[in-house]
């Protein structure tokens, strides 16, 4: 068919409304990383890690900016010590406070979550100190280089490993399924980036009119 015989393009329109829910897109965000990270080839693994970590603080403190206005209503955004300027910890607590759920920093799954944000606070927010060390490794091949970065970011080095992430990662799920049952919603909402509802049409474009 020649182009002049081909019918017009149409436009197709969307309607409708849309949120965003950080939670899902962060928790994806973290879990990308650390699978990025786990498969060893690729260049700076170890700042994909820190990445993973730092968004899965940022995936509880979504979720508490998200749930926390439904779940505490006006106390949220009240002019006289509003929740919304809590730390984190004390937000989720507070959540589950006003559900009936128990959020222990001691115990499963709520210790992994605390154990992230010291680890995000020591990477952030570090207090000056200095650390008296020494360390014996056997063996002549050793990389000094190696060791003084092991050192320096002991605070938070511990946790870059894709496996101790990934299972930090599954307790915050079961902390949000415990909060988000508590609250009669389905425990699979934090895991999306959003609620929406579309409506799609297809306008045929108007065909132009020849001059004679």
């Amino acid at each position: 068919m020649a182009n002049s015989d081909r019918a017009p393009p149409g436009v197709v329109k969307f309607s409708g409304e849309v949120d965003y829910k950080p939670a899902g897109d962060l928790r994806n965000g973290a879990r990308v990383l650390r699978e990025l990270a786990a498969d060893g080839n690729i260049r700076g693994g170890r700042y994909l890690l820190i990445g993973s970590l730092i968004m899965s603080a940022f995936c509880v403190e979504g979720f508490c900016q998200t749930y926390g206005p439904q779940i505490l209503g006006d106390d949220w955004c009240r002019k006289k010590k509003p929740l919304e300027r809590l730390p984190v910890l004390k937000k989720l607590a507070r959540i589950g406070q006003e559900l009936g759920v128990s959020v222990d920093y001691e115990v499963p799954p709520w210790n992994d979550i605390k154990l992230i944000f010291d680890a995000r606070d020591r990477l952030a927010h570090p207090r000056p100190e200095k650390r008296k060390v020494t360390t014996e490794i056997a063996g002549d091949a050793v990389d000094p280089h190696q060791v003084f970065l092991k050192e320096v970011t002991a605070i938070y080095e511990s946790l870059l490993e894709p496996e101790k992430l990934g299972k930090i990662a599954g307790s915050i799920d079961d902390a949000f399924e415990c909060i988000l049952s508590a609250a009669g919603m389905p425990g699979y909402a934090a895991k999306v980036m959003s609620f929406a509802y579309w409506g799609m049409t297809f306008e045929k474009a108007e065909e132009s009119q020849s001059s004679e």
